[in-house]
């Protein structure tokens, strides 16, 4: 089962991510973690041999005078399908019975690239409907002001515009979706995270005839 985790910077996807693998293996059910950013396939041969241009291009600026360069849209390309090629490789089949969680999924890359002006809104619509679908997804909703507490490294504006983008094209991205109000307490978040969980992969292991999962609640 794949699972992505979404949401803006300092939602609080990592936290939630990895107490789910520490409740998973509580179960003892398989999983695995997954975190893009980190674990480029291509692209990452080019950090080691052009470290100063494409480092430079990885760091996500708060101002806004150069989101629609040359540069910026040859890297909405390289990343997509770097993405993909990532698919392929580690996420399209990661077995009925592994839960393989991903922290950030390709809908956080075009929110990103959205929200700074790379591409527009039609254009990241476009895109969601070609990226691979996970089997659920859970957006963490964070309040901006929260996220730029916790994270400052962007600006308030910044985090509007994303949070902004994240609504509108996650009406866009038809898999099934779990909405998480992000400004909870940890320990309720991880509840819910994991109730709705094994509602779900109960539906899927049980129509994938594999084991079934017993319920927290």
């Amino acid at each position: 089962m794949l699972i992505a985790f979404v949401g803006i910077d300092g939602s609080g996807k990592s936290t939630q991510a990895y107490k789910m693998i520490k409740a998973l293996n509580k179960m003892n059910i398989r999983c695995q973690y997954y975190h893009p950013y980190f674990e480029y396939i291509f692209l990452s041969k080019l950090f080691r041999v052009f470290s100063g241009a494409t480092e430079a291009l990885r760091t996500r600026k708060n101002n806004i005078t150069n989101k629609k360069s040359g540069l910026l849209k040859l890297w909405l390309i390289l990343t997509l399908f770097d993405n993909f090629v990532t698919y392929l490789v580690y996420l399209r089949k990661p077995g009925k019975d592994i839960a393989l969680i991903c922290d950030r999924y390709f809908f956080d890359n075009i929110v990103t690239f959205v929200s700074e002006g790379v591409c527009n809104l039609p254009t990241g619509r476009l895109l969601l409907a070609f990226i691979p679908k996970p089997d659920i997804v859970f957006w963490f909703d964070a309040p901006p002001d929260i996220a730029f507490e916790r994270k400052p490294e962007h600006s308030l504006l910044v985090y509007q515009k994303l949070r902004a983008n994240y609504i509108q094209l996650l009406s866009s991205f038809m898999t099934q979706r779990i909405v998480i109000d992000a400004n909870q307490p940890i320990s309720d978040i991880s509840l819910i995270v994991l109730n709705h969980y094994v509602k779900f992969a109960g539906i899927y292991q049980s129509n994938s005839t594999s084991k079934d999962i017993k319920s927290f609640e």
